[in-house]
């Protein structure tokens, strides 16, 4: 357990720094704890990160999560299992939001996103098709922000937050 939890602090880690160094999240990174969660854990490792992908995809197709956020969510719960992973990422998402919340407010373009998000979702209900939420050659890319730094704040919250409990 704590050998696990080591891991996913190694491997958030060095994902937050890449993402926001080089706004990447490196498949070769992954693969590294993906197979290092294989040698620890052996093949129960993969039913987690399996079904976490498939259910985080349709959030890449959106162009809503990158492919490495998925991976990396997905390698998460592998390493600290379903209930600690949901968790961790509610609390990651949760402080990527107040984030990106405070930055739109602040460049001044919070009301126009929230009316672009309004309007996407009527069309998606009234079209009943889903497109591409983010669209690269459309919107800014100062829009884009790393979330692997707020999953990373998240484990950091939820881990005090488990060692304090412990202790009371």
């Amino acid at each position: 357990m704590i050998f696990t939890q080591l891991f996913t602090a190694l491997m958030l880690g060095g994902a937050a720094y890449t993402d926001v160094r080089y706004k990447k999240v490196y498949n070769i990174w992954l693969l590294f704890w993906f197979l290092a969660g294989i040698c620890i854990c052996g093949i129960k490792f993969l039913p987690p990160v399996l079904l976490t992908s498939a259910a985080l995809f349709i959030f890449h197709v959106l162009r809503m999560i990158g492919a490495g956020d998925i991976k990396l969510i997905s390698l998460m719960f592998a390493y600290l299992g379903f209930k600690n992973g949901c968790i961790v990422a509610a609390a990651g998402m949760m402080l990527g939001a107040v984030y990106a919340f405070y930055k739109l407010y602040t460049s001044g373009i919070l009301f126009e996103r929230l009316l672009y998000f309004w309007k996407y979702t009527v069309n998606t209900l009234k079209n009943k098709s889903v497109t591409k939420y983010y669209d690269c050659k459309k919107d800014s890319p100062n829009l884009v922000m790393p979330l692997s730094p707020f999953l990373l704040a998240g484990f950091l919250m939820w881990r005090l937050y488990s060692l304090c409990s412990m202790s009371i």
